[in-house]
């Protein structure tokens, strides 16, 4: 029976499991919410564990509080479908890669509710997990020499009297406090309490990957995925390869296109590495859509002090033209433009309960301090 044959050179079985990652990721995310909840996504993640003879562990529900994962619990608690922490192992030596993808089903927007062009494709925001599972397919199915470990803390952000509020202070698993200002920044919750479990094995490689704010795409476009790593030698072999690709980031033929987006400080305007980011962690954004607004970062850094505030100082529009994902959104809770004063979202707080609150005004703290 006639068959196809690959051209000589050509890795046929690698091809097939990198398409065949790619498809999983596109199906999961294209799929209705109604049709992808928590236990569909764990039931696909499952799956795949079984596919590869790897292990899988599922923490769900109020037992996410017996392990210690509050902001994974309170962020899903709302909806009467079970939040839950996923937890894959494959492979026995080489270097260890932990993988973290954002798993949120759908977003209305918690209490502060999104509107309804905002909300139209909300089935996509746990893109990050659907790619880390398409990812963590190529990486088994071709049996790289690595020790992997795939980290997804999936959940409904729905309404509901339950549901956190603005101005709730939660305790994150790494012990620090965090104000909710929006409860429509709830991706970076999960991903907390996710990125510090996977800290606490001091990987050789983390990357996370999550759809988490449109600020990104209002700064950079929609085909430019931001990324961010403390480590400069991380950042040039991934825009070296990025590089590589044939008709990269050029016309309809691109294959990637990227970006490496510095981390800021909040004490000075000049771009330096986040000395809270472990300099083996890796932040990618997952654009995964055609509306406005859709693109996302998974690590938010902290704006330059005479950019980002609390309390509406002017904003120096040649530094926010380049502040592609701070946590800087408007009254309305979409990204300001540049040249306009920004307020902050949910932010890592010192939290002394009786303390005046006037006194957070000032605090920028890093999200993924809980990192280390």
């Amino acid at each position: 029976m006639p068959s196809l044959v690959p051209p000589e050179g050509v890795d046929a079985a690698r091809i097939a499991a990198i398409a065949a990652g790619e498809c999983l990721t596109r199906q999961l995310i294209n799929t209705p919410a109604n049709l992808m909840g928590p236990a569909e996504l764990q039931a696909a993640a499952e799956a795949l564990a079984v596919e590869h003879g790897a292990s899988i562990e599922v923490i769900d529900g109020d037992t996410l509080l017996e392990r210690n994962f509050p902001m994974i619990h309170a962020v899903g608690r709302a909806s009467d479908r079970s939040p839950r922490l996923i937890d894959i192992r494959w492979g026995g030596s080489g270097p260890s890669l932990t993988l973290v993808g954002k798993g949120i089903v759908f977003d209305t927007g918690g209490l502060d509710l999104k509107p309804s062009s905002s909300m139209a494709l909300m089935k996509k925001d746990m893109g990050g997990a659907a790619t880390v599972l398409g990812l963590a397919h190529m990486i088994m199915a071709s049996v790289l020499p690595v020790r992997l470990r795939v980290l997804l803390p999936v959940a409904e952000n729905a309404v509901a009297g339950s549901a956190f509020r603005p101005g709730d202070v939660l305790t994150s698993r790494a012990g620090l406090t965090v104000e909710i200002n929006n409860t429509d920044a709830e991706g970076r919750l999960v991903l907390a309490d996710a990125l510090a479990y996977g800290g606490e094995e001091s990987p050789d490689l983390m990357v996370s990957m999550a759809t988490l704010t449109g600020a990104a795409r209002v700064a950079v476009g929609p085909d430019l995925a931001p990324f961010y790593t403390g480590s400069d030698s991380l950042a040039a072999a991934l825009s070296a390869v990025i590089a590589a690709c044939p008709g990269s980031g050029v016309g309809p033929c691109r294959r990637s296109a990227a970006w490496a987006a510095a981390f800021w400080s909040a004490a000075s305007a000049t771009p330096i590495p986040c000395m809270a980011t472990p300099s083996r962690a890796l932040f990618i954004m997952v654009n995964i859509a055609a509306m406005p607004l859709c693109g996302a970062p998974t690590s938010q850094p902290v704006a330059p002090s005479n950019c980002s505030t609390a309390v509406g100082e002017p904003c120096s529009p040649s530094l926010c033209s380049r502040l592609t994902v701070s946590t800087a959104f408007g009254a309305s809770g979409r990204p300001s433009a540049p040249g306009r004063s920004f307020g902050t979202r949910n932010r890592l707080i010192p939290f002394v309960p009786g303390a005046a609150s006037g006194s957070r005004a000032s605090t920028r703290w890093q999200m993924f301090s809980a990192m280390a």
